[in-house]
């Protein structure tokens, strides 16, 4: 594993994923689900009303950077085992955490009672924000060497 790649790439993931995070939570959670949120009000947290949004930004963008250099590291551990371009590679490997994504989705619809269109909702937003950054990732990251592929 190269760590200076692996690096860079988590910080290019973590940029990526506080821009992707604030459009789809626009988009999904902002317009789409919206009404959802406030017809299951009592499910949620007061903190995003009651709180600075200031707070709140700091709190998600600090989870967001954390995400990005997990999310490199591991990139660069795995990433000689998918096959392609590196923007493929990188493609491959957001898949496969969205994948492990929609298990705990799965699992937090058997125990929750939340309408499935939120549940949905989610998804697709999961499947933003690891597909992008995978890209991301396989590009920054760029070929796995040599060395790394006979390891």
């Amino acid at each position: 594993m190269n760590m200076k790649k692996a690096l860079v790439a988590g910080i290019a993931a973590a940029v990526t994923l506080i821009v992707v995070s604030m459009i789809s939570g626009f988009t999904i959670h902002g317009m789409l689900l919206n009404d959802l949120y406030e017809q299951t009000a009592s499910f949620w947290r007061p903190m995003v009303k009651t709180q600075p949004m200031t707070q709140f930004f700091i709190c998600l963008n600090s989870a967001n950077v954390v995400a990005g250099l997990v999310l490199g590291f591991l990139y660069a551990w795995v990433q000689g085992g998918f096959t392609g371009s590196p923007a493929a590679r990188g493609f491959k490997f957001g898949m496969l955490v969205w994948i492990l994504s929609l298990l705990s989705l799965m699992s937090s619809s058997i125990v929750f009672d939340l309408p499935l269109q939120i549940y949905f909702g989610w998804a697709l937003d999961h499947l933003l924000l690891t597909v992008i950054p995978g890209i991301v990732l396989g590009v920054t990251y760029g070929s796995p060497s040599r060395q790394t592929m006979m390891a």
